[in-house]
């Protein structure tokens, strides 16, 4: 009887202690599960300040930066916008609409329409290059066409439609019908339609103006043709020319000038340094590229944002900018 009795409190004993470690173990688990979760929770998240809203009646108040960027902890490069003093940073494009129908990366600069809801942009694939129209206000794309050279998007005042140079020449593309045309072509590096509607067409020795509907008006000699190098009449060369047209930047023979157009042979400042992109704020006083600003008058530089780091993950470089919404400027 007493040996019974021992057999049954000590299988009770090893019963006993059989679930203190049980109980032990689901919460020495249910605490690392909680460590865990909260160490997810703790992942750093890039903040800024929302999606950029078309037309949201503060966003475009003030003329605006646009730039493509991959923000730290993001896969993909998107297209961002900021204001010009690097406030209210906002994303426009996320990479789930800008890499749709098989886009893999961007080719050249997206450019703004006038009334912000279009941009344009060429993106590479696994076959030739796709001019792409996104449409701000139903976030869908368009594929406009396949073909090749630097297009030199430039669009019309009124948003209707978009002009640029491709394999055939130059184009275009309306975009209420869908239609594309083959347009009065030029011998030319890149054309700028410019807020009062003529055309500044970038020549062998300097620009040549015309009216909207490409009659001639005048042209200004800047430079000697043969500062133009023999692969540059494929390739092209750096200009930017501003919406008002007053300043234009342009590189040749590795010297970049930024010059008024009433007296181009005088430039504001020359420098060695390279621009591949960027745009003039609204009175010419600054130079915007990447996410950079500078003063033409004084040379200085700054940054206008300074992106956060996740460990060694700083982002990635800032490019393809362009200014765009300059009509909101005071």
């Amino acid at each position: 009887m007493r040996f019974k009795k021992s057999i049954l409190l000590i299988w009770f004993i090893v019963c006993l202690a059989t679930l203190l470690v049980s109980i032990g173990c689901e919460r020495k688990q249910e605490t690392k599960s909680k460590a865990a979760a909260e160490k997810v929770e703790k992942k750093p998240v890039f903040e800024f300040a929302g999606e950029e809203i078309y037309g949201d009646p503060e966003i475009f108040s003030t003329p605006r930066l646009q730039f493509s960027w991959r923000a730290p902890g993001v896969k993909s490069y998107e297209l961002w916008s900021m204001r010009l003093d690097g406030s209210d940073l906002r994303r426009v494009v996320k990479a789930d609409l800008l890499y749709s129908k098989e886009a893999r990366n961007f080719i050249h600069d997206p450019v703004r329409s006038p009334d912000n809801r279009y941009i344009v942009i060429s993106m590479g694939t696994s076959r030739l290059p796709e001019k792409h129209l996104i449409d701000l206000k139903t976030k869908t794309k368009t594929i406009i066409m396949s073909g090749g050279l630097i297009p030199h998007f430039t669009w019309r005042p009124d948003s209707k439609s978009v002009v640029f140079l491709s394999d055939p020449g130059m184009l275009e593309y309306f975009v209420e019908t869908g239609e594309l045309k083959q347009s009065k072509s030029f011998k030319s590096f890149g054309q700028y339609i410019l807020k009062d509607g003529r055309f500044a067409v970038v020549r062998e020795d300097g620009i040549y103006y015309y009216t909207p509907d490409r009659r001639f008006i005048k042209s200004i000699k800047i430079w000697d043709p043969s500062m133009i190098e023999e692969h540059q009449y494929d390739m092209g060369f750096y200009h930017r020319i501003s919406w008002d047209g007053r300043f234009m930047v342009y590189m040749l023979q590795n010297v970049t000038y930024f010059i008024r157009l009433d007296d181009p042979k005088n430039p504001i400042w020359s420098t060695d340094e390279w621009y591949r992109s960027g745009g003039f704020g609204p009175e010419g006083k600054y130079f915007y590229y990447s996410i950079r600003r500078v003063d033409l008058n004084t040379k200085k530089e700054i940054r206008l944002f300074e992106p956060p780091c996740f460990g060694r993950d700083c982002g990635g470089v800032p490019t393809n900018t362009t200014i765009y919404n300059l009509g909101a400027a005071k």
